[in-house]
């Protein structure tokens, strides 16, 4: 993939039409650190959620057998 250099330093275009890429190392670096937090922040987030519905789902559970056993 031949890189044609632009005013910006940090900035290439690629033979593509249209197509910019950052060839900051540094840059990308700290991007991928940023975006594999972010994904294990989704993770997290995605697990807790789950957690609250099976909660949710004793609870009601709890409350149904609470109910029959003052039926």
């Amino acid at each position: 993939m031949a890189l044609i250099r632009t005013q910006d330093e940090d900035l290439a275009y690629m033979n593509q039409p249209g197509l910019v890429v950052n060839t900051n190392k540094t840059e990308y670096e700290n991007y991928v650190k940023r975006r594999n937090i972010n994904r294990g922040k989704d993770s997290e987030i995605n697990e807790l959620q789950s957690e609250v519905t099976k909660l949710r789902l004793e609870i009601e559970d709890i409350k149904r057998l609470v109910r029959n056993a003052y039926a």
